[in-house]
């Protein structure tokens, strides 16, 4: 149920209606349609572009990455991700690949598409960019 209400919330909060009803419903589908059965998520007003929906809801997310607090202060303004706020890399990636950015919690606070591979951020470059500011989406 966690992750069907995950999904309701990131789906609300980018324009999407959705209706949560159970799979034994007879005829679910129809009914949810018509708006006769489930839980109804009423949509929040949104003018994010196809792409970053796509991004937050439609990619496959292929690695993870830790952050600071700082780094996710400046995503929150959004600005782009550097390796030096990167705590750790949880999950490896490639180059163009799609990671989530959690926070110290572990808590997934965005997605983003990767400039590069994770293996480039155990450098710990001061500049070194890890996804750009248009290629991050925050959750």
């Amino acid at each position: 149920m966690v992750s069907k209400l995950t999904f309701a919330r990131l789906a609300t909060n980018m324009g999407i209606k959705v209706v949560i009803f159970g799979i034994g419903t007879p005829d679910g589908i129809l009914k949810a349609v018509e708006g006769t059965t489930g839980t109804l998520c009423l949509p929040q007003q949104n003018n994010m572009s196809a792409r970053r929906k796509w991004l937050a809801s439609g990619s496959l997310v292929t690695g993870r990455v830790q952050v600071d607090g700082g780094a996710q202060q400046a995503l929150e303004k959004r600005h782009s991700l550097l390796a030096v706020g990167v705590k750790a890399v949880l999950e490896k990636f490639e180059c163009g690949e799609v990671i989530e950015i959690v926070n110290e919690e572990n808590t997934v606070i965005a997605v983003g598409r990767a400039k590069v591979a994770s293996d480039a951020v155990d450098s710990k470059a001061q500049n070194l960019e890890i996804a750009h500011a248009d290629d991050i989406v925050l959750l």
